[in-house]
């Protein structure tokens, strides 16, 4: 390999020495991709950087290699605090004429710039972008994991009929694709799948996590080549939440705590929180919710920050002991019922349904319904709950969307 290395360092230098700045663009891109091989992911930004250099002082610059540029830059700008660079490629992105050639390439960058208004804070801005992104995948798969992006969104800030929404129309497309025909970021939709199915119809989460262990090509061949650590962080962390929340406590640590060691050895800091505060929900080792405080404070905004907050002051109260009329309250709730809609469930008037919910923001010491799904979201739900009561009293009204 690292012949392979210095071959292509030698072939760049003499294209560096090219009149044509589209030959040293790509002379820079190949750079680029060396120091990703080697793990040197601000080199490889700052290669890129002087790629796109190149290409502006270009009388005619070779928009394919613009494009490529630009996408490998979006995507780490997702995942690194880039704040300039960040701004280049949105305006870069606005000037770039996307012709029909480049339609994965802007569909990316699309998607990769909606991430980083999420993380910023500007979640109708990151909506919209994922809305953008999803008109323009350039295939099925890809649609579902536009769905699941704005399906994520939505659970985290508390919108949570319109996730359910999402995850449903995900749902009924991803089952009826072959997934064995894709080998991109798109397959990392059926993990996606398997963590927000967990949080309300086990089997199915199962159904996708057995499907996405029978795939054998890597995920994200941006990435990889097959050997990149940090494909197998992003499939740690969804495995592990999903695994989590189904019950399997010891399976979901070792994998969490995998992809915290793997996103911090790249310094992917708010992938890293993430994994933090899961491991903190699971252990309540208060270390590991300092270390999610520590990681994602460049993110001020982000609706992760509000949640390592709200985690760090909440008080903890296993579901399994709220009172039973309580708790069914809150089984509705999540399924993003209204209150006259949990009081026609229940068959209770919404006098009692209003009263009961003022009781639970006294428990769990919020003040408003968004405050209280985003604690409940922190919580590993018992998935056996609904199964038991049907064992114990019979067939109970549906509560999942």
């Amino acid at each position: 390999m690292q012949h392979n290395h210095r071959e292509a360092e030698e072939a760049a230098a003499v294209e560096l020495d090219s009149k044509d700045p589209n030959n040293r663009a790509r002379a820079r891109i190949v750079l680029s991709w060396i120091a990703l091989r080697r793990g040197d992911v601000l080199r490889q930004v700052e290669e890129l950087q002087r790629a796109l250099d190149e290409l502006d002082a270009a009388a005619e610059p070779d928009q394919y290699f613009r494009a490529n540029a630009l996408l490998t830059l979006a995507l780490l700008c997702r995942e690194l605090l880039l704040h300039d660079a960040a701004k280049r490629v949105r305006t870069i992105y606005e000037s770039l004429p996307w012709t029909a050639g480049l339609q994965l390439e802007c569909f990316q960058v699309t998607r990769f710039l909606a991430a980083v208004d999420e993380l910023e804070g500007n979640e109708l801005a990151a909506f919209a972008g994922f809305k953008n992104a999803a008109r323009l995948a350039p295939s099925e798969h890809w649609g579902v994991l536009c769905y699941l992006d704005r399906a994520l969104l939505a659970k985290n800030t508390g919108e949570a009929a319109f996730a359910a929404e999402q995850l449903q129309d995900a749902h009924e497309i991803a089952q009826d694709l072959s997934w064995n025909d894709v080998t991109g970021e798109e397959r990392s939709a059926l993990l996606v799948l398997a963590e927000l199915f967990a949080h309300q119809d086990a089997p199915i989460a199962e159904q996708y996590l057995a499907r996405f262990r029978s795939l054998t090509a890597s995920v994200i061949p941006i990435l990889s080549y097959g050997t990149d650590p940090r494909v197998r962080g992003f499939e740690a962390y969804s495995q592990g939440v999903a695994w989590l929340r189904l019950g399997d406590a010891e399976q979901g640590k070792a994998a969490l705590t995998e992809a915290w060691v793997i996103f911090e050895d790249f310094n992917y800091a708010w992938r890293a929180a993430l994994c933090a505060l899961a491991l903190y929900e699971v252990t309540r080792d208060r270390r590991w919710i300092e270390r999610a405080a520590r990681r994602i404070d460049p993110w001020p905004r982000s609706w992760i920050a509000r949640r390592i907050g709200q985690a760090a002051d909440a008080t903890v109260v296993p579901l399994d002991r709220i009172p039973r009329a309580k708790r069914e309250v809150l089984e509705l709730l999540r399924a993003g019922r209204r209150n006259s809609e949990i009081a026609r469930a229940l068959g209770r008037s919404p006098h009692t349904v209003r009263n009961q919910l003022a009781q639970l923001f006294q428990t769990f010491n919020v003040k408003s319904r968004g405050e209280l799904m985003a604690v409940l979201s922190q919580q590993v739900v018992p998935v056996t709950y609904l199964r038991q009561r049907r064992r114990k009293d019979g067939p109970v009204r549906p509560v999942s969307p």
